[in-house]
């Protein structure tokens, strides 16, 4: 069964639940497998960086400080890079949100 099928089923039987508790439920554990596999797909997709490799934001997430701007991995954790941007902003971004920068 594809992805767009089970969806498709979930979401009929979704409709179909007048429980708060049971939707509650549902939506935390929703949450947390979306979140788990953005962080497992992050990780396979920077396996391969480096100190000192240029990043930048993803595009989704450019309008948040620091707007756009090419940083250097200062250290890379399991979750989260280090990343400095201009030489003296230093932020702990999740993985999630960096991309290799095409322009150095």
């Amino acid at each position: 069964m594809s992805d767009n099928a089970v969806m498709t089923d979930v979401l009929g039987k979704l409709m179909n639940i007048t429980d708060l508790d049971c939707l509650d439920r549902i939506e935390n554990t929703a949450f947390n497998r979306k979140r788990d596999l953005r962080q497992r797909n992050a990780a396979v997709e920077t396996s391969s960086w480096m100190v000192n490799d240029d990043v930048q934001m993803l595009p989704e997430h450019r309008s948040r400080k620091p707007y756009g701007a090419i940083g250097k991995i200062v250290k890379i954790n399991k979750v989260k890079i280090v990343v400095d941007f201009e030489g003296f902003l230093t932020y702990n971004v999740p993985k999630s949100m960096l991309m290799k920068s095409r322009i150095s």
